[in-house]
């Protein structure tokens, strides 16, 4: 009996000593928790998020806004760390003890000045830069090209929270492009009535042409940007849009040695003629075509893709290095070549080369550099 009640008072002692250590540990906690705590609301920008996340004194998630809320204290140096320079916290103390005020900042707006450099990539064998149907007519093709650009800068921000930015980008400049074609050798037969309305087998041979075109143009770029502060002073940055050119100016200069035959049928003996004076036939060693003035304004479209690096010096002026690729979408400045293509016709006559490029020549690569204000 002695030995029952020494065991259930064993028992008792036992249930009351837990729940005891259960109490001290929730006024532990509860006070431990009361000492990290503090009271926040939130003032936010227009773009950005209107809310906040934090850890409450327990441990579980909430959202500050407007009104004060109690959350952890590790919630300021959470806000700092989270900050950049195009968007960061400040944080104030109100005039009651425990109780902050987080206002957003940001720099909406840039301004600067732009430079690119274009260039094709690795330029394939030479007849795959001309299109299949006249590749047989080409041999030894070449093309060299210079394409810069420069220009003002202009970009908003649409959105951004923490590290993360989305912007609207808008560019005005000027462009230069020149482009140096050449071909060893051009041959086409086909055929042709002379002035006397005879029929005949036409034969054009060309050797040594080379043509330089020479294009000035506004350009228009305008895309979307995201970039993400992965440090506090610089951003990796992607973007995209589209490209308006309108060329203004266009400066043409084709030489070549030309040779120029006909061949009769058997009405006329199958007879050549390939001698100078005779309608437009001969050789025309030299030749040089008569450059042609455009008329007007061409336009052109290209689609784009950009990727880099900024980076800020302080808080305002910033650099930054990308990676551009175009792709030209339109554009009216070629005559596309048609089933009746004569790179030349006669000693007086050509088309440019550019017509019978193939859709290789339509992508391009390129560098670009800027120096950005942000306010």
């Amino acid at each position: 009996m002695a030995m029952k009640k020494m065991t259930f008072r064993l028992i008792q002692i036992f249930v009351v000593s837990c729940l005891m250590l259960g109490a001290y540990q929730t006024l532990f906690a509860q006070d431990n928790a009361s000492r990290n705590a503090v009271y926040v609301r939130y003032e936010p920008v227009k773009d950005g998020p209107q809310k906040i996340r934090a850890k409450d004194p327990t441990g579980y998630k909430t959202h500050i806004d407007s009104h004060y809320t109690m959350v952890d204290n590790s919630i300021i140096d959470r806000l700092k760390r989270k900050s950049s320079v195009a968007f960061w916290y400040e944080i104030f103390p109100s005039d009651t003890a425990r109780h902050f005020v987080v206002k957003a900042k940001t720099k909406r707006n840039s301004f600067g000045f732009t430079g690119s450099y274009y260039f094709y990539g690795k330029m394939p064998k030479h007849n795959d830069l001309i299109l299949d149907s006249y590749a047989a007519d080409f041999d030894d093709v070449s093309c060299r090209m210079t394409d810069f650009s420069v220009g003002l800068y202009l970009a908003h921000q649409l959105c951004a929270t923490a590290r993360h930015r989305l912007s609207l980008e808008l560019s005005v400049g000027y462009r230069q492009t020149k482009q140096t074609f050449e071909a060893g050798r051009y041959s086409t037969v086909y055929d042709a009535l002379d002035p006397d309305g005879a029929a005949y087998v036409r034969r054009v041979d060309v050797s040594n042409y080379n043509e330089s075109q020479l294009w000035r143009t506004i350009s228009v770029p305008i895309g979307l940007r995201y970039d993400w502060f992965v440090l506090k002073f610089m951003s990796v940055f992607v973007g995209g849009g589209l490209q308006n050119d309108f060329t203004f100016q266009q400066i043409s200069n084709t030489s070549g040695d030309i040779y120029c035959s006909g061949q009769y049928g058997d009405e006329y003996f199958n007879v050549v003629i390939d001698q100078n004076g005779y309608y437009d036939f001969g050789s025309f060693p030299n030749n040089q075509f008569k450059p042609e003035e455009m008329e007007g304004t061409r336009y052109s479209m290209y689609g784009y893709g950009t990727a880099g690096l900024q980076f800020f010096l302080g808080k305002t002026i910033s650099l930054e290095v990308a990676g551009l690729y175009h792709y030209m979408l339109y554009t009216d400045l070629i005559k596309p070549a048609g089933a009746d293509f004569r790179l030349v016709s006669s000693a007086y006559k050509h088309q440019s080369m550019m017509s019978a490029f193939s859709p290789f020549m339509f992508h391009r690569w390129g560098i670009n550099a800027k120096l950005k204000f942000s306010f």
